[in-house]
């Protein structure tokens, strides 16, 4: 589990989200400063193309297709990334805090019996703790919040708290994974 991080990558109508490229900046610093490798996964239904372009930001990218992922659905997400989370056993689970994310997220966390960091404006890692920085009592207070975990740990991240990843020079590789949802 040493530094792996874990990107879910949020797209509507065969285009990423902003967001998206937000996580991967966040994602491989978190991976860079804990000794392991960023990996994103890309769920949905011929979603061969989207892989693809995000194999341009190198980094390497999971491929989840499955016709009961052609629209986003939290049980079948849950169910898709719980598979992609027990073989892989990463560090952290970085999910963008839209409407899409605080829907995911919590329930991917509770499915699993993870802890949760959401709505996070920044996040680090120190040695074996994760550091998450976040607004409480109605935006009034900036709080960091430290979590030690031996299990992966399910972050979300704020919209426009982390500038967005460039595309890298080259591409790393597109890897299809099977995903196992129940009707």
């Amino acid at each position: 589990m040493a530094g792996e991080v874990l990107i879910v990558a949020e797209h509507l109508e065969g285009r990423i989200a902003p967001s998206t490229l937000e996580l991967i900046a966040a994602g491989r610093d978190l991976a860079d400063a804990s000794g392991g490798r960023a990996r994103i996964v890309v769920l949905g239904h011929d979603v061969k193309e989207l892989a693809t372009h995000l194999a341009g930001y190198t980094l390497d990218v999971l491929q989840a297709d499955h016709p009961s992922l052609a629209e986003y659905t939290g049980d079948a997400y849950v169910q898709a990334v719980r598979g992609i989370v027990d073989s892989m056993h990463p560090r952290i689970v970085l999910v963008a805090h839209t409407a899409q994310g605080y829907d995911f997220a919590p329930a991917l966390a509770g499915a699993m019996d993870l802890p949760l960091l959401a709505n996070c404006l920044a996040v680090r890692a120190e040695g074996d703790r994760l550091v998450a920085l976040r607004r409480i009592l109605n935006e009034k207070v900036q709080a960091e919040v430290e979590i030690r975990s031996e299990r992966p740990i399910v972050v979300t991240l704020r919209p426009g708290a982390t500038a967005p990843a460039s595309p890298g020079r080259g591409t790393m590789s597109v890897t299809a994974v099977p995903v196992s949802i129940d009707p």
